[in-house]
């Protein structure tokens, strides 16, 4: 690494399918107005897409990309058991710190580097019989932690329940985010139902056609540096 001021953020979700990766990509252009940053896509099950759609954008490209590449669209502890293998943390946290060091390598002389690392499924689901995507955002550590949940129907009960496991698990996200995969007749109201609920305070909501996250990567920025 070089003398550069890096940091990690990692993306969690309340579910699969809530727009981990949509929050991914707007965060690390946002980000790249404070330094350079890189989107990784560490463990993918079902192919590839996630980790494509990153190096459309990103100052170099991660290799291998994703870090853990499995075919089956399941689980990603399924599908590793599945295809014969078995996904272990020590590799995967070796990998995203090989990225970083690239980052570094490749990198401007800006000040900042960020990685921004989008973990495969919900914060709780597992990537081997005893590792959680949860485990994985706490060897990260030290991280910014953002969990992204859906900006529709069943939002309060699941961002309620993964609030609470993170809690009780000792490590609670430091942002939360609302994503609009898809529109119901929820969509728009549940930021101000999280608030008013006293569930939580969403940073940002971010639509489906909308990639500034501005807002939040200035959130980010300012604690870091607070």
């Amino acid at each position: 690494m070089s003398d550069r001021s890096h940091h990690r953020v990692v993306i969690l979700g309340t579910g699969t399918g809530v727009g981990k990766t949509h929050v991914t990509r707007a965060l690390a252009r946002a980000l790249r107005c404070f330094g350079d940053a890189v989107a990784l896509k560490p463990v993918e099950s079902g192919g590839d897409a996630d980790a494509r759609s990153f190096d459309e954008e990103n100052p170099f490209l991660p290799t291998p990309h994703p870090g853990i590449a499995l075919s089956h669209a399941v689980s990603a502890h399924l599908a590793a058991e599945l295809e014969g293998t078995a996904i272990e943390l020590r590799e995967v946290l070796q990998w995203v710190e090989h990225q970083e060091q690239l980052l570094a390598l490749s990198g401007t002389t800006l000040p900042y580097s960020f990685s921004v690392i989008e973990t495969a499924g919900a914060a709780l689901s597992p990537l081997s019989r005893t590792v959680r995507n949860f485990e994985l955002a706490r060897a990260l550590d030290p991280a910014v932690l953002v969990l992204v949940g859906p900006d529709s129907l069943g939002v309060l009960h699941a961002m309620t329940a993964t609030l609470i496991a993170m809690h009780s698990l000792g490590r609670s996200p430091d942002f939360v985010v609302l994503s609009t995969p898809g529109r119901d007749s929820s969509t728009g109201t549940n930021a101000r139902e999280l608030h008013e609920l006293g569930i939580c305070t969403p940073a940002l909501v971010l639509g489906h056609n909308d990639g500034d996250a501005t807002d939040l990567a200035e959130a980010i920025f300012a604690r870091l540096n607070r």
